[in-house]
């Protein structure tokens, strides 16, 4: 189910080299795009929130129901402190949506 980024078969307007500006980004598209390649649109959107983190360049955040085990919120968080190119984006989204993915089975 799981394949590599150079897999790709589509890109959004974006070249890998492309530096993206994450404070006006738009990671819908690219969260769609990681879902239908890695994932057969298994996972539902979640919120993206920006942070000025210089320890991590993204991370997928989660409340778990202590008696349920359920995840109560989620959402992903992206620094906006690193220069961060169009390929990087991708395989960081890939990672961070697998965290999310293994949370949800």
């Amino acid at each position: 189910m799981i394949t590599t980024i150079q897999t790709f078969k589509e890109s959004i307007n974006h070249n890998d080299e492309d530096f993206i500006d994450l404070k006006t980004y738009d990671f819908t598209p690219l969260f769609n795009l990681v879902n239908k390649e890695c994932f057969n649109n298994s996972l539902t959107i979640i919120p993206f929130k920006l942070t000025n983190s210089k320890s991590y360049t993204a991370s997928f955040n989660a409340r778990v129901n202590s008696l349920t085990r359920e995840l109560i919120t989620k959402h992903f968080n992206f620094s906006t402190v690193f220069k961060i190119t169009y390929g990087k984006l991708k395989n960081i989204m890939a990672h961070e949506m697998i965290h999310y993915y293994l949370a949800e089975i």
